[in-house]
């Protein structure tokens, strides 16, 4: 695989990344450099950051979850004509029964389908929901094929300013998912990881699990 050419147009809707170029060109440093032939997106939301991963790798296999069904009949809507393989419900039950035992060595997973008291703030229909841990546990169910995990809205110790969720309260940082993520790297010590060093868009910070920064 080698490193696309992106072109990152800021003013285009739905945009990946949440409008982060940052993060898109960290992500798709991992993908080229470790060979990874399978990008997993926990919450689909407007769909952006699996098509902008397909159009920069159409060899990779693109699969994204979204339990909200006008998010993904919007988002399928905007798949249409891409081989992106967008399901709907419930992301831990997809991953178990359709994603997983079908993955290839060093898959990337994007975990992004928690919902904030942020979001059910803006919509009052919604709940609270973090998912985190159970995605974690399934992971770990195949850390032979070597996985690297990306979390979003994450906390960032070295930016501080940079937005990150809290699970009722408790921040989504390295305390938080401690245990769940020496399951899938039980051999390294310490534990590969690093978070973004820059942001833009919604300036919200991320962790990089499984792989380094280079």
């Amino acid at each position: 695989m080698t490193q696309p050419h992106i072109v990152f147009d800021s003013t285009k809707e739905p945009s990946a990344f949440d409008n982060d170029v940052y993060a898109l060109q960290t992500v798709s440093a991992i993908l080229v450099r470790e060979q990874c032939r399978d990008f997993v997106e926990t919450g689909t939301f407007m769909g952006g950051t699996s098509l902008g991963i397909q159009k920069a790798f159409p060899d990779l296999t693109v699969w994204t979850t979204e339990s909200d069904e006008q998010l993904h009949r919007n988002a399928a809507d905007r798949f249409k004509g891409t081989p992106i393989r967008s399901l709907l419900g419930n992301s831990v039950k997809l991953l178990a029964e359709q994603i997983i035992p079908k993955l290839r060595p060093r898959p990337f997973f994007y975990l992004d389908s928690h919902v904030s008291a942020y979001n059910v703030e803006k919509n009052p229909q919604l709940v609270e929901h973090y998912p985190l841990h159970s995605e974690i546990e399934l992971i770990s169910t195949i850390r032979h094929l070597r996985p690297i995990i990306a979390i979003h809205d994450f906390y960032n110790p070295q930016h501080p300013a940079y937005s990150f969720d809290r699970d009722h309260g408790v921040p989504l940082a390295w305390d938080y998912i401690k245990d769940q993520i020496r399951l899938v790297y039980p051999d390294q010590t310490p534990i590969p990881h690093f978070y973004n060093d820059a942001a833009t868009g919604n300036r919200v910070g991320i962790i990089y699990i499984g792989t380094s920064h280079e």
